[in-house]
């Protein structure tokens, strides 16, 4: 049986120690009261390094015993990121939910010159810390044991300069999907806000154009992750 397929069978919940796995309390009430399982009832359970094994549930002790090997997951040969420019009116978690359950594997938040939502310090810490949180959770849905990393916040020389080939969207750009992307290459695509990039910003990176019409930013978002998990997988 693949690796997949014993994942998809039964709810993933993470924790600190797979050696000696203790759940979270919400964890614990999400088995019981939402997915109303009940003593040996079958999980699996992960580290947040791409190792997991299955295990059987415990409630009135919050353990979890483990029932088979560890399992460790390879990381995907190309790394892929998404940066986005937070919009009014969309949450960013939102987008960040989705990009994780499609499999992209660093997610950044995009300040741009166009940019309508300025995050300041403080609450650049307050909302990374949520979307930890969303990541966690959209990785249980999904049951990918291995979570995207947040990079935080970035403006767009700090997003060009990172590894691989930084592309923007643009819908005036060649479409992404017609890319000859090298297997092992990371690859990392950035949305603008709204208002689309300067025409300073444009110029700093090649541009590139998503399926469909013109797209509200946060659609385009992912659009562009998944364009890069179909350019990954083919």
């Amino acid at each position: 049986m693949a690796t997949d397929e014993r994942l998809r069978r039964h709810p993933l919940v993470f924790v600190d120690d797979l050696d000696s796995p203790r759940l979270r309390q919400t964890d614990q009430d999400h088995l019981s009261r939402s997915l109303r399982m009940d003593v040996g009832d079958r999980i699996n359970v992960a580290d947040r390094s791409g190792r997991w094994a299955p295990a059987t549930f415990h409630p009135a002790d919050g353990t979890a015993n483990l029932e088979g090997p560890v399992y460790s997951e390879t990381a995907p040969a190309s790394v892929l990121t998404v940066a986005f420019a937070p919009t009014k009116g969309v949450k960013p978690e939102w987008v960040v939910q989705k990009l994780t359950e499609l499999g992209i594997d660093r997610i950044a938040l995009l300040q741009s010159e166009r940019s309508v939502v300025t995050l300041s310090a403080d609450r650049s810490e307050r909302l990374l810390r949520r979307l930890g949180s969303v990541v966690t959770d959209a990785c249980m849905q999904s049951r990918r044991v291995a979570p995207a990393v947040i990079l935080g916040v970035l403006d767009l020389e700090e997003f060009t300069a990172l590894d691989g080939e930084s592309l923007l969207c643009d819908p005036a750009g060649h479409p992404l999907l017609g890319r000859e992307n090298p297997a092992d290459s990371p690859l990392s695509v950035a949305v603008g806000p709204e208002g689309g990039w300067s025409p300073r910003e444009a110029a700093s990176a090649p541009l590139v154009g998503l399926p469909g019409h013109v797209l509200r930013a946060d659609t385009a978002a992912v659009a562009a992750g998944v364009s890069l998990c179909a350019l990954r997988r083919g």
